[in-house]
């Protein structure tokens, strides 16, 4: 290769655009970032990193976990169950599984979002020191939003916004403003669950079957924790069963007794009184045990149902 080749390729090397860390999230990689987003993008992040703003930004992130997991355990589900067992078109199934989708996502984002708040809040509330404070109170005081949104911020990242990235990784649960009380999860938890999940359709009056089941899967892992911590050792659990012994032999006995109990609950039910079961449930097992009693050919005998 001649010196003159060599030479050029080293000045078209050193020319081209180089891609920064801080631009990762450019989608045009050999375009640099301009300075007005690089200038936005470090305000933005001196503030999610600031810890003075740690506790009121972990509530929109909770919501935002809330929606993202809700449209992900819901749209595969509401899709096979569609497919499988929902009649009608492609357009009516796909627009079912989108609105259960909507409703499941949104719904898990407002009650993180008032589940974090009223947490929040009433952390706020026990740093108070007497209800004189109280009755002084201003609202700015309890959010303690001193926002800087950092219009004339150190981009170099030296000074105050250093401190802020340093000492944005926080322990968990941390933040100011008070300390928990025993009960404020119990407390969050009931206002976001009548606030968010206690209501009716405004269109049809009733309940929505997509808050249903998840108050109902809510309410049996409750109703096991509650029976696991009654038979539990150590002053936790309930007397005389709470024993080592007696608790042991529970647990071992307890399952089958359980799930022997639920079976026959639900086949008396679904016999007798089918419609006062939930609908999914209730379709689920005509589908198993009430159409298998049916069938005029080899063909819905074994390949097909109907």
């Amino acid at each position: 290769m001649s010196p003159s080749s060599s030479s050029s390729s080293s000045s078209s090397s050193s020319s081209s655009p180089v891609s920064s860390p801080s631009s990762s999230f450019w989608p045009l990689p050999d375009v640099p970032l301009p300075d007005a987003l690089q200038r936005l993008k470090a305000s933005a992040e001196r503030v999610v990193l600031d810890p003075r703003y740690h506790d009121v930004l972990a509530i929109l992130k909770g919501a935002r976990n809330g929606a993202v997991y809700g449209a992900k355990v819901r749209f595969p589900h509401a899709l096979v169950m569609a497919v499988l067992f929902r009649p009608g078109t492609a357009r009516e199934k796909l627009s079912l599984v989108l609105g259960a989708t909507r409703t499941h996502a949104r719904n898990l984002a407002r009650f993180a979002l008032v589940y974090k708040l009223v947490r929040y809040l009433l952390r706020r509330l026990h740093a108070l020191r007497s209800p004189r404070d109280l009755l002084n109170l201003n609202p700015a005081d309890i959010l303690d939003l001193d926002l800087d949104l950092g219009l004339g911020l150190d981009l170099e990242g030296g000074g105050e916004g250093a401190k802020g990235r340093k000492s944005g990784k926080r322990a968990k649960g941390g933040g100011g403003g008070g300390k928990e009380g025993p009960y404020d999860a119990f407390i969050a938890g009931l206002v976001g669950g009548y606030v968010v999940f206690g209501g009716r359709s405004r269109r049809t009056g009733k309940i929505p079957s997509v808050n249903q089941q998840i108050v109902i899967y809510v309410f049996a892992r409750v109703v096991l924790a509650l029976a696991r911590l009654s038979i539990k050792p150590g002053g936790a659990g309930l007397p005389v069963i709470s024993r080592e012994r007696v608790s042991a032999a529970i647990s071992r006995h307890a399952w089958p007794v359980f799930a022997a109990a639920s079976w026959a609950a639900v086949m008396h039910l679904f016999r007798h009184h089918p419609d006062d079961l939930q609908p999914s449930l209730r379709g689920s097992m005509n589908y198993i045990y009430q159409q298998s009693d049916h069938w005029d050919s080899l063909r819905n005998f074994i390949w097909h149902n109907k």
